[in-house]
């Protein structure tokens, strides 16, 4: 396994249907409740391909997107290195891994995730 490039002490950890991605919580700087027919804000459920639903708007302050449901981890994290095959990943917004539960969580910029969602209508 790859050696942690660094540790990350507190993640905003999100579910998308039956994904989860997270952030870096010092990143976030707001989370409100979002319903459909709200201002148009990014959905992550479309990086996966599901329909636009209800959730939590995650913003830092330069862009924001859309989860499904949120918790908070508080616990110091490893976070492991993006290969280099996936360098440039969701419009280079990857940021590494974590690992929860044995499965392997992308850890995202929220302005660069949304920025891509709103490019490429994921």
């Amino acid at each position: 396994m790859t050696e942690p490039i660094d540790q990350l002490e507190g993640l905003v950890l999100c579910r998308v249907g039956d994904h989860r991605i997270a952030f870096p919580a010092s990143n976030v700087e707001q989370i409100s409740e979002w319903a459909l027919g709200d201002r148009p804000v990014p959905q992550a459920r479309a990086a996966f391909s599901l329909p636009p639903a209800n959730g939590r708007c995650v913003e830092d302050g330069l862009g924001g997107l859309v989860v499904d449901s949120l918790e908070i981890a508080s616990d110091p994290l490893p976070l492991l290195p993006v290969p280099a095959m996936l360098l440039g990943a969701v419009g280079g917004a990857l940021r590494g891994f974590v690992l929860l539960a044995d499965q392997l969580c992308p850890v995202l910029s929220v302005t660069e995730f949304a920025q891509y969602l709103g490019r490429s209508k994921a």
